[in-house]
């Protein structure tokens, strides 16, 4: 038996594979650009505090207690620097303070309830950090977890070619792994072709110019 079919099969086989990784990588890439944006939050901060209340009666103040849980529902320090502060100057440090990353939502709201004024800020405290706050967790968690999925396919395709890849390159967008992936490919035509085709010789052209 010819001792080079074993190791022919194998490379077939890989390439095989490859290039079903790199279609992965693509339809991952085309689901990652439909991905619907989150609902506007202004409208938290616009609504009465009571329906029942008309919208000229003022707002009463939002308690202390009000306030903690606004707080303890973005992972902040409770210290009395917040309690001293009127309500749209609180919403205000709301906004300051809130991790930009783990919490944009939030962030958002938190400066449209404040150019709103008082009441609205009054309301935000009330209702609208809490649930900001939770949807803001879910989609940093579901983007953690994307983040994870990513990153293993993208190990997986690249230890299929042999490529080493680095914790920068695992981070790229799906678009410009892909063009690492065509970069580094020379023993894998139908991996290499696909790459391309994955990427696009448009925009590989422009690329190179």
């Amino acid at each position: 038996m010819n001792e080079k079919r074993p190791g022919l099969l194998r490379r077939v086989v890989v390439t095989a594979i490859s290039a079903a990784v790199v279609s992965g990588l693509v339809s991952s890439l085309a689901s990652a650009e439909t991905v619907p944006s989150a609902p506007p939050v202004g409208a938290l901060a616009e609504a009465p505090a009571d329906p029942a209340v008309p919208a000229a009666t003022e707002v009463p103040e939002a308690t202390p207690e009000e306030k903690v849980e606004a707080i303890r529902s973005l992972g902040l320090d409770v210290d009395n620097s917040w309690f001293v502060l009127r309500d749209r100057d609180f919403v205000f440090k709301i906004f300051d303070t809130a991790d930009p990353v783990r919490f944009p939502l939030v962030k958002e709201g938190a400066l449209q309830a404040y150019r709103d004024g008082d009441a609205a800020s009054t309301v935000f405290i009330r209702s609208g950090v809490s649930e900001l706050a939770g949807r803001d967790r879910d989609n940093y968690a579901r983007g953690q977890l994307e983040r994870d999925q990513a990153r293993k396919l993208k190990q997986s395709a690249a230890a299929l070619v042999a490529m080493p890849v680095t914790d920068q390159q695992l981070d790229l967008g799906y678009r410009d792994f892909i063009y690492e992936l065509w970069r580094f490919v020379t023993g894998y035509p139908k991996v290499k072709a696909a790459a391309l085709e994955a990427y696009g010789a448009a925009e590989y052209s422009s690329r190179r110019s």
